[in-house]
């Protein structure tokens, strides 16, 4: 299992940087630190993971939009990106979806904090990610953020992929021409 430090030492270590055993051991690692919260929620928000989707049903909230639909839903806590709703006519719009409906369902990315939850090909995006947004600010060279922001790109699409390999197609909908046909 893959841990935050792990992933975050691949990253420094992608950079020429020496891993280390904690994370307030060294600038590089303190830096990468303070990155890791934005990259994980950016690299979460770029696919619909298996690994981090989520299910639930929505409480509507009190307070009524002012004007265009019924009914307001916050979104949940670890919410990161909506993937499905079951309503028809919705906006999503300040951490709340906006509809006609009494009850509502998602399907959205969570926030996964956990990283022995992560697919290993996730935590390689993660760490080219990471090593991306640290390549210029501790290297100094745009030549190596270039590559690693290149590197990034291709893990990402590996990650993607796989990803997508795991997770059954949805069931096409009958279409009325072929049903006519008999």
């Amino acid at each position: 299992m893959l841990t935050k430090l792990d992933i975050i030492n691949a990253a420094l270590v992608s950079l020429g940087a020496s891993p280390v055993q904690d994370l307030n051991e060294t600038v590089h690692a303190k830096a990468a630190a303070s990155f890791w919260n934005l990259a994980l929620s950016a690299v979460l928000r770029a696919h619909p993971w298996n690994f981090a989707m989520a299910r639930r049903s929505l409480a509507a909230s009190a307070d009524a939009p002012v004007f265009g639909y019924a009914k307001t839903f916050p979104l949940p806590a670890d919410w990161i990106r909506t993937v499905e709703v079951t309503a028809e006519d919705f906006k999503q719009e300040s951490g709340r979806i906006l509809c006609n409906q009494d009850s509502l369902n998602i399907r959205y990315i969570a926030m996964v904090a956990d990283p022995s939850r992560f697919d290993a090909l996730f935590s390689d995006a993660l760490s080219a990610y990471l090593a991306a947004k640290l390549a210029y600010p501790l290297t100094s060279s745009s030549s190596q953020q270039d590559v690693c922001w290149s590197a990034y790109k291709e893990l990402l699409r590996l990650a993607r992929s796989v990803d997508s390999l795991e997770d059954p197609p949805d069931d096409l909908p009958e279409s009325s021409l072929l049903t006519a046909r008999g």
